[in-house]
């Protein structure tokens, strides 16, 4: 049974605010590509010995390297390779845009709520990101894992805003979000 219902929409202004917040830099798109990425592999913590502005990955994959350093190209950030194979993205005052707006107070990730308005364009370039860092691609569906019940949720709002159908399952210590490929309307959690 199919249940439609006529909703008003915002015109995604938050999202345009909250993305301005940033540091200067030479693409939205790939601003957002950053922010998907960043909740699949990143990490940003301000603390007393903590670098101000950077995030973190730890990246071994050659695929995953690659399309950080594409990103970073485009949005005109510096990218430091360090030890242990991590990688910092650094841009002034990065750390704290994350660690203050993508993480809840007990430390888990989030996705602030400004961003669960994109349009398709921008909702589809998050999206992108999240599938490059931890997305696993099973057939025509991808899966995001993630242990935040709170993101997994926010993740598949944006899915919706791109028009893809997400579904959410909970395992043990693990929830997943499958985007279902082969749907052709936006269905939330559409069972077997």
């Amino acid at each position: 049974i199919r249940y439609c219902k006529h909703v008003i929409r915002s015109n995604g202004s938050d999202a345009s605010k909250f993305l301005s917040e940033f540091p200067e830099n030479d693409s939205r798109t790939a601003l957002l590509r950053l922010i998907g990425f960043f909740l699949g592999d990143g990490h940003a913590r301000v603390n007393g010995r903590g670098r101000i502005n950077g995030i973190t990955f730890h990246l071994k994959k050659s695929r995953k390297i690659a399309y950080l350093k594409e990103v970073c190209l485009e949005l005109g950030w510096e990218l430091s390779e360090q030890a242990n194979s991590s990688y910092v993205v650094i841009a002034k005052g990065l750390t704290y845009i994350f660690d203050n707006r993508f993480y809840s107070d007990d430390r888990e990730k989030i996705l602030p709520k400004e961003l669960t308005d994109l349009n398709i364009d921008d909702s589809l370039c998050l999206l992108d990101g999240l599938k490059n860092s931890d997305g696993a691609e099973h057939r025509s569906t991808w899966v995001y894992s993630t242990t935040s019940e709170k993101l997994a949720q926010s993740i598949q709002i944006v899915a919706l805003n791109a028009g893809i159908a997400a579904h959410i399952s909970n395992e043990e210590y693990i929830v997943r979000v499958t985007m279902l490929a082969r749907m052709t309307e936006p269905v939330i959690n559409q069972s077997k």
